[in-house]
C-alpha cells in the first residue's frame, strides 16, 4: 500500500492503538503498584506479571499466577524496553531495600507525545536496541539475518491469510518462528506485524510435545506489511549500529536478506559477478546515512501526524551526577562468599580504573581481556547493549569511556567483573554506598578485605610466581 493511501481517512490504526495500549497499561500497573522485583534476578514476580497479563490486548493464555517472566514474552518485551528507553529504571522503593521499576523524568516528554508518535518511539527502541541476540541459544548473529529475511518475505505477504508453518513465512527455515523463534513471533504480534494462533497440549498434557509447533499459525496484518516494506529497504544491522554496535559486512548483509532471489549465472564467476551487480544497485538506492527513525516511518502514517519523539538525554540527562561532588562509590567485589574487597571510588573514575584497582585488589596481573556485565542476570546470555568490554576488544562499549556516573547505580545494584575471557574470573560487584554530594578518592582504595587473593594461575606458572616470591 502506497503513501498516500495510508494517509486517506480510512488508515486503520488497530494494531498501534493495541501497542500502546498494552505498553501504558504495563506502565500504569508499574505505577500505582510499584510491585517488588525478585532478589536474584530482579524481575517482576509470578502474581505481578498475572495481574499485568490480565490487563493485555496480547496476552498469553495462562490460567494461573505460576508462571515466571520468560513464560510471558510481551510482558519481557515492555519490561525491555521501558528500561532501554529509559522511561523507567531499576531502583530501590522508597524507605525499603527491595527494588521496583520507577519511572523517569523522561516519562513526561513520552506522555506529551500523541499515540503514534508513542507507537514510533517504541518502536525505534525495540528496533535499535532489543537484545534480539541472548534469545537465540547458539548463534545469536543469526536472529538478526532472520529479521532481516523476515522484512523482505512479510513485505509481499497477503494480508489476512493465514501462514500455517513449514516454509510459509519466510522460505527456508522459516519453521523458526512457529518453534524454536516463537518467543519473536510474540515480539512482533505485540507491535502488531501480525496476529497468530498458538499451540495447546493435547488433553491430559501440561506442555507440548518436543517435535511440536508452539505456533498454528501467522496472520499478517495490513500495518505489518507496510511496516515490513518500509523497513526491509535497510538492514537492522545498520539501524543498530550506533547503539549496540557489533561486526557488520554490508555485501553478506545483504545478501542475506536476499532469500531466494533470482540469480541468473552460466558460471560460478558470472552468478558471482551478477550479485555484486545487484548489491551494488541496491546500495546506490539505500540512503548514506539513516535519518532518524521518526522521519523514516512518518511517511506510513496520516499526514503530520508523526513528528515528535523523546529527546532521552535532554529528559533525563547524562548520568554525569546530581550533586556537587563528584560521587563517590564504594563497591564491593567478591569471587565467592569468603574471599571479597571493598573499594571506594570517585563517581567519575572510569569502568578501566575500576578495573585496575580490582586487578590490584586480588594481586592480579592484568596480563588477559575482561568485560563488566552490567546486567543483574548472571545466569542469563549478556546482551551486547549491557555488556562494556576492555579497550583491546575494539567493541562499541569501552570500559575507559564510560564513567560510574553514567551507569544509574544505586545502592544494592549488582552487576559483574569477568577477567580473562579463557579462564573465567568472575567477580560479583555490588554497589554497598552512593553519595552524590561527596567528593571520591584522587585514586580508588581498599577500604576492606576478607580471605587470601587466589593464585591466578596453577601448575607451571604457578611455581614460577612462588619462586618469584622467594
Amino acid at each position: 500500500m502506497s503513501a498516500a493511501e495510508r494517509n486517506s481517512s480510512e488508515f486503520d490504526s488497530t494494531q498501534i492503538e493495541e501497542t500502546v495500549h498494552d505498553f501504558e497499561a504495563f506502565f500504569a500497573y508499574l505505577d500505582s503498584e510499584k510491585p517488588k522485583l525478585t532478589a536474584k534476578a530482579e524481575l517482576l514476580s509470578n502474581k505481578d506479571l498475572f495481574e499485568i497479563n490480565g490487563r493485555l490486548v496480547h496476552q498469553k493464555a495462562v490460567g494461573k499466577p505460576t508462571y515466571a517472566q520468560v513464560s510471558y514474552p510481551a510482558i519481557n518485551a515492555m519490561f525491555e524496553v521501558a528500561q532501554l528507553a529509559k522511561l523507567y529504571e531499576v531502583g530501590p522503593i522508597e524507605r525499603s531495600s527491595a527494588l521496583t521499576l520507577r519511572r523517569t523524568a523522561a516519562m513526561g516528554a513520552y506522555e506529551a507525545l500523541n499515540v503514534y508518535e508513542k507507537y514510533v518511539f517504541l518502536f525505534e527502541t525495540f528496533w535499535t536496541r532489543f537484545p534480539f541476540e541472548t534469545d537465540l541459544r547458539y548463534d545469536g548473529r543469526r536472529a538478526l539475518d532472520g529479521i532481516n529475511r523476515l522484512m523482505v518475505q512479510l513485505a509481499s505477504k497477503q494480508v489476512g491469510q493465514p501462514l500455517k508453518g513449514g516454509n510459509a513465512l519466510v522460505g527456508a527455515h522459516g519453521d523458526s518462528w512457529y518453534s524454536n523463534l516463537s518467543k519473536f513471533t510474540h515480539y512482533f504480534g505485540l507491535f502488531g506485524f501480525w496476529t497468530f494462533v498458538e499451540n495447546k497440549p493435547a488433553e491430559g498434557r501440561k506442555q507440548l510435545r518436543i517435535d511440536e509447533n508452539a505456533i498454528l499459525s501467522i496472520t499478517p496484518t495490513e500495518w505489518g506489511v507496510a511496516l515490513s516494506g518500509a523497513l526491509k529497504a535497510c538492514s537492522i544491522r545498520r539501524w543498530r549500529e550506533k547503539t549496540v554496535g557489533g561486526e557488520f559486512d554490508p555485501y553478506g548483509d545483504w545478501l542475506m536478506r536476499q532469500g531466494q532471489a533470482a540469480v541468473s549465472g552460466r558460471t560460478h564467476e558470472e552468478l558471482v559477478a551478477n550479485l555484486h551487480r545487484m548489491y551494488e544497485e541496491a546500495m546506490a538506492e539505500e540512503p548514506k546515512e539513516l535519518p532518524p527513525m521518526v522521519a523514516f516511518l512518518a511517511p506510513l502514517f496520516p499526514a503530520e501526524a508523526v513528528s515528535r519523539t523523546v529527546d532521552v538525554k535532554a529528559a533525563v540527562g547524562t548520568g554525569t551526577g546530581m550533586g556537587m561532588g563528584t560521587g563517590l562509590y564504594e563497591l564491593k567485589v567478591a569471587l565467592d562468599r569468603v574471599t571479597w574487597r571493598t573499594i571506594r571510588i570517585s563517581g567519575e573514575e572510569t569502568l578501566e580504573a575500576l578495573h585496575q584497582a580490582i586487578q590490584y585488589a586480588f594481586d592480579f596481573d592484568d596480563d588477559h581481556l575482561y568485560c563488566f556485565y552490567m546486567s543483574p542476570r548472571r545466569g542469563a546470555r549478556q546482551s551486547r547493549e549491557s555488556t562494556i568490554y576492555s579497550p583491546r576488544c575494539g567493541e562499541l562499549r569501552s570500559a575507559d569511556e564510560v564513567c560510574l556516573n553514567e551507569l544509574e547505580l544505586y545502592v544494592g545494584r549488582r552487576f559483574t567483573y569477568l577477567f580473562d575471557f579463557e579462564a573465567e574470573w568472575t567477580f560479583e560487584v555490588q554497589v554497598t554506598r552512593m553519595e552524590w554530594d561527596l567528593d571520591g578518592p584522587a585514586r580508588a582504595e581498599i577500604i576492606e578485605e576478607k580471605g587470601e587473593a587466589p593464585r591466578q594461575y596453577g601448575g607451571f606458572w604457578g611455581s614460577l610466581d612462588e619462586e618469584d616470591e622467594e
